[in-house]
């Protein structure tokens, strides 16, 4: 039952999600504009978790000069996206399946409606990317026209 649980879950591509080892798709969005993928699949605490990272790795990438900071986060996303996700999903899949008041036709209407895909998180989540580039560039212009002022 946990197989068709999981399967429900996951809703689209889900075996490729299951069977998979790596996530290109996250790697590669991921590596671009951050872990938009986690929020796209209805898993918001990654996303955030991913988003620290991202932050952590471009930090000290950039502390070092090492320029090639991204490649650490598309490899990253590749190798743990999935990982990660279906052990989110497993984890929602367990009090699903542990609730004995329902049906197991009814499991798997609770498993795809907790699951599956958000677009709307997802364009969420770009709109806050685009608020923090804004923001980013805002402040970086009010320090360079501090420093240039002295």
């Amino acid at each position: 039952m946990e197989e068709r649980l999981l399967e429900a879950y996951v809703g689209e591509k889900s075996e490729k999600i299951i069977n998979d080892k790596y996530n290109w798709v996250a790697a590669f969005v991921g590596q671009m504009i951050g872990p938009i993928w986690f929020f796209y699949r209805k898993a918001p605490v990654l996303g955030f978790l991913f988003w620290g990272i991202t932050y952590i790795v471009g930090s000290m990438a950039s502390a070092i000069e090492f320029e090639e900071g991204s490649y650490i986060m598309f490899i990253i996303y590749l190798l743990t996206a999935n990982k990660l996700y279906l052990w989110d999903a497993k984890r929602k899949i367990y009090k699903i399946e542990s609730n004995e008041n329902l049906t197991d036709e009814e499991k798997i209407e609770a498993a795809t409606k907790k699951g599956g895909v958000s677009p709307a998180a997802a364009v969420i989540y770009v709109l806050l990317f685009i608020a923090y580039i804004i923001y980013y560039i805002y402040l970086t212009m009010l320090i360079m026209q501090n420093y240039t002022m002295h």
